[in-house]
């Protein structure tokens, strides 16, 4: 019988609009002048559950009132579970911090500037039972923001897929404004290739809300549509519209 595997792949976004930003493999790196914040990310490229993985910060260049935070925000899942995938079996998992179980939306590091690496352990559990042999995948996203006191940055979930039925309008979705934002949320699903608007909301979403489902304009035939989330970022003040973001995923449309 073959021994279980499980392997999370995980990769990091960035969710600051200060200076410019350098992806590197498994390192996020910001650097600019002097009136930017500057620092050093690293997020494993692969997890194995039953192990424990050390995300690290390091040369921080902040002012005083400044940090670098590190949030768990997605695992690519339609409704960012914590699954894992094989060819013929799910399984769940859970992570950890500190003995504590997280969620979607935890904030796992805050960073100061100072000459140490400064680091945060997550602690990713095997299933409970026995597990299935074979090889088991999934994914884990998080989003890392050079801030102020005030939070001037904007913390943007990600998404990995939806899976829609065919012949079906109703679709349900995981979609949120975390807490703490200093913005509302308006959602658009796109489709790619035509530049279609299947849904757009109707209302804006203030921090620390979320939609559940949704309705398409018109139901589709069964594929995988390439498809894009436009979130649109407004000021909680006036409803300014801010900078927004694109965000890349898979419409699954599946035979009833």
């Amino acid at each position: 019988m073959n021994r279980p595997i499980f392997v999370i792949t995980a990769f990091a976004l960035i969710a600051t609009t200060i200076g410019m930003v350098q992806y590197e493999k498994e390192t996020l790196r910001s650097f600019a002048d002097d009136v930017v914040p500057t620092y050093t990310v690293t997020v494993p490229s692969t997890i194995n559950l039953g192990e424990t993985a050390v995300i690290t910060a390091q040369d921080l260049s902040l002012q005083e009132w400044e940090s670098v935070r590190v949030w768990l925000t997605g695992t690519g899942e339609e409704d960012n579970a914590f699954r894992l995938h094989s060819d013929t079996h799910e399984l769940t998992y859970s992570i950890s911090q500190n003995g504590e179980t997280i969620g979607i939306g935890a904030q796992v590091l805050s960073a100061t500037s100072n000459d140490e690496i400064q680091t945060a352990n997550l602690a990713f559990s095997l299933p409970e039972g026995h597990p299935y042999p074979g090889e088991h995948q999934g994914t884990v996203q998080f989003t890392i923001s050079a801030a102020d006191q005030n939070r001037r940055s904007v913390l943007i979930p990600g998404i990995g897929y939806l899976n829609v039925r065919a012949g079906e309008t109703a679709v349900n979705v995981n979609f949120y404004n975390p807490e703490g934002n200093p913005c509302y949320f308006r959602h658009e699903l796109v489709l790619k290739d035509s530049g279609e608007t299947l849904w757009k909301s109707d209302e804006l979403l203030s921090p620390n809300m979320r939609i559940n489902q949704i309705t398409l304009a018109h139901a589709l035939e069964a594929g995988t549509y390439p498809a894009v989330l436009k979130i649109s970022v407004l000021s909680l003040e006036n409803e300014a519209e801010l900078n927004g973001s694109e965000i890349g995923f898979e419409l699954r449309v599946k035979e009833g």
